[in-house]
């Protein structure tokens, strides 16, 4: 449905108490007044309608990927933490397609300047007579600054926890106990890998136990990722624990995407010894990200007569669609990302 103004408007919202099952769109002055001046136009829930239909409107190609940044960074100074939330959910959906290692820096400084006033006023630690809300809020949102803002601020609290956390594990928020080592683990040395190892092998709580076992896969030293590797495959590891190490490590950049698929490709044999044949199918979706070139192999892998099991062909056309969803995303839009990163991080 088209609708035809008479007149001018000043802001136009499609979508009363963001009730209707349907999106829209609108031309671009009045999307960006609106996004703009949304807590003054919009009620919260308007709001959040707002980030959902941009999300649609990107995956539609009615607005470009720049624009769809510009666009989000005007909800920064929004005072409900449900709104941030959302706003972290819509920046997620994209980061694997707009965020590739040759603009991590750029990324970076985008996701630190549009988060940052959001920490400044919930905190980073709990305040009396806080809402629910934004209590949930703070993990995720300590999470993407120290993660993908690479705030300098948040990452030295996280390491102090971190070490307030090994000497009294009780002394901090259970929440953030897990982003805390994993922060502190990142710039840390075969010492502190072995008491984390240390600390996996003799942990009673099935919590904690796991909570370190991803942090072994957090080390950035190449050397301790070898190591850490090689204990995925020859320690003591339920079947369920084989592969939480090359999760974790794979989580971190496109390159180690590609380095731990390539060693779960020459370390297989092995691998499918200690994980439950239920769970191979599952392998293939180690050939998902950005890549159709890592697709193409993913695919002559898999559907070797060797390795082909029962749901495999499934796993791997979900795995296909992710990929091909990304590379057009990127492809589509990556001109305008780029551009608008660039600027962005040149007018900080």
């Amino acid at each position: 449905i088209t609708l035809e103004s008479t007149g001018e408007l000043e802001w136009l919202f499609p979508n009363v108490s963001a009730a209707g099952y349907y999106r829209w769109s609108v031309p671009d002055d009045i999307l960006t007044n609106l996004a703009e001046n949304s807590q003054k136009y919009l009620n919260t829930q308007e709001r959040i309608g707002l980030l959902r239909n941009l999300s649609a409107l990107l995956d539609a190609g009615e607005i470009s990927g720049g624009n769809y940044l510009k666009t989000l960074n005007s909800f920064a100074n929004d005072s409900e933490p449900v709104v941030i939330d959302n706003l972290m959910s819509g920046l997620g959906k994209v980061k694997g397609a707009f965020a590739p290692d040759d603009l991590k820096k750029e990324f970076a400084a985008y996701v630190d300047r549009m988060l940052k006033p959001a920490l400044d006023r919930f905190g980073l630690e709990a305040k009396p007579g806080e809402s629910e809300e934004a209590a949930l809020l703070r993990p995720g949102l300590i999470s993407w600054l120290a993660e993908e803002g690479e705030n300098e601020e948040v990452q030295i609290h996280l390491t102090n926890l971190a070490k307030k956390y090994l000497n009294e594990p009780t002394s901090i928020d259970p929440s953030l106990a897990g982003l805390c080592i994993h922060t502190y683990a990142k710039e840390g040395d075969i010492k502190l890998f072995e008491d984390f190892k240390n600390r996996f092998e003799t942990a009673q709580i099935p919590a904690v136990r796991s909570r370190f076992l991803y942090a072994l896969g957090s080390f950035e030293d190449p050397e301790i990722i070898k190591t850490a590797l090689d204990y995925s495959l020859h320690a003591k590891l339920s079947a369920q624990e084989v592969m939480s190490i090359p999760f974790s490590i794979s989580g971190d950049s496109e390159e180690k995407e590609m380095m731990i698929f390539n060693w779960m490709m020459e370390n297989y044999d092995v691998i499918s010894k200690r994980i439950p044949k239920t769970s191979l199918p599952g392998m293939a979706r180690f050939g998902g990200g950005c890549s159709l070139e890592k697709l193409a192999k993913a695919r002559e892998f898999f559907t070797h007569e060797s390795r082909i099991l029962e749901e495999t062909e499934m796993i791997l056309a979900r795995t296909a669609d992710q990929v091909n969803d990304c590379v057009n995303l990127r492809e589509r839009e990556g001109a305008s990302v780029a551009a608008f990163l660039k600027q962005f991080a040149a007018s900080n």
